[in-house]
């Protein structure tokens, strides 16, 4: 047996399909995880099929971020702790990680105060903001909006 405290599965450019396994395997197991998704497809296979990206569109956000918001919502509903975080769009433009700690608690690996690498005057956090705040004037302003509180927070 292991002790989910002592396990943590990381995942870089993991497929669409493939993020969706691990993070099942993952909520299984009680384990905390760091994945980086890649490959954003809606592959619903059933009456869901389509419906994150139609809700995307009309949002007028990518379809990766509209993802990993259902992921991370996913995961929270689960009893998970999850905080986005990211890496510099020059090291891979899928950039976007999802860190989730088992049992509701701050991730004990992932923890702490998140550093950012300045990137001409710019940092990772200010990046994704600038994206959450591309959708103030969409109808999706207040998802966006949320999403922002709760990712600073």
């Amino acid at each position: 047996a292991h002790d989910p405290r002592k396990v943590a599965v990381v995942a870089c450019h993991a497929c669409s399909h493939l993020t969706d396994e691990i993070l099942a395997c993952c909520q299984h197991a009680q384990v905390d995880f760091a994945v980086m998704p890649c490959c954003h497809r809606d592959t619903a296979r059933d009456v869901d099929r389509g419906q994150i990206k139609h809700a995307a569109d009309s949002a007028q956000v990518s379809l990766g971020l509209a993802m990993d918001l259902v992921r991370m919502g996913r995961m929270q509903a689960m009893g998970y702790f999850v905080k986005f975080r990211t890496v510099d769009e020059k090291i891979s433009p899928h950039n976007r990680i999802l860190v989730g700690a088992a049992n509701g608690r701050e991730p004990g690996v992932f923890g702490g105060k998140a550093t950012h690498r300045k990137d001409s005057g710019t940092s990772n956090r200010d990046r994704r903001n600038k994206e959450l705040a591309a959708a103030s004037s969409s109808p999706g302003a207040q998802l966006a909006a949320a999403t922002k509180q709760k990712l600073t927070t």
